[in-house]
């Protein structure tokens, strides 16, 4: 269960990981970078092959809940592209590079702003 992401069960719903993955627009060897699953288990799990381990499940959510939140300052047709293109905010990098690199904080921290209203200058 994702707690926050309209109780999404991810053992009990395979099409869920996809329908994350898709409507970020990401591929499954960008996801894979992202979450550090391989291709073919991000396949099985999305075919229902597999059931994603605990800490699967939990990388899922991670992703699941920053598109939600994405979506409440985003238009969310518009998140996918957000997140593939260079921001002047994050020094030219994409928000994807960030997350591939181990710097969600700094995606979190922008939103958290947006949320409270807080220029970003």
């Amino acid at each position: 269960m994702c707690p926050g992401t309209h109780a999404i069960n991810v053992s009990s719903k395979p099409e869920a990981f996809q329908d994350v993955r898709r409507s970020l627009g990401l591929t499954q060897q960008e996801m894979q970078r992202l979450v550090g699953i391989s291709v073919r288990t991000i396949s099985d799990i999305e075919t229902g092959r597999k059931s994603p381990t605990r800490e699967n499940a939990r990388r899922f959510c991670e992703i699941a809940r920053l598109r939600r939140e994405l979506a409440v300052i985003i238009v969310p047709e518009a998140v996918d592209k957000w997140l593939h293109t260079p921001n002047d905010y994050f020094d030219g990098a994409s928000p994807l590079e960030l997350i591939e690199r181990g710097e969600a904080d700094r995606i979190w921290k922008l939103v958290w702003r947006i949320q409270d209203g807080v220029p970003l200058l």
